[in-house]
């Protein structure tokens, strides 16, 4: 027999985002409370590693609505991450389900 478990939640129960430094050496990571959340940051605190697409100019662009920007942008994200190109991990945090 076969379990399956699925957590669903929306962008709206999203509480905050966790960056990962990649480095293998580092792992430090820097959580923003998503009030707070206006780009990624910089780079890592610990090991100085960068971290801000802005820097390493790896843009994702669209004319369209900001959900067709988040879609393309978890496409590019991912890609970057199956490349090993991408330099933080991300994070999201959500409040635990409360069973209703």
């Amino acid at each position: 027999m076969t379990f399956e478990r699925k957590i669903v939640v929306g962008l709206d129960e999203l509480r905050a985002v966790t960056f990962e430094c990649v480095n293998p050496t580092c792992k430090a990571r820097t959580t923003i409370h998503v009030d707070g959340l206006r780009s990624i940051p910089d780079g890592c605190n610990a090991c100085n590693a960068i971290w801000n697409p802005k820097i390493l100019n790896d843009y994702v662009q669209t004319s369209g609505p900001a959900e067709a920007a988040l879609i393309n942008s978890i496409v590019r994200v991912r890609t970057l991450i199956q490349e090993k190109r991408c330099p933080v991990r991300i994070l999201l945090e959500f409040n635990e389900p409360d069973g209703k």
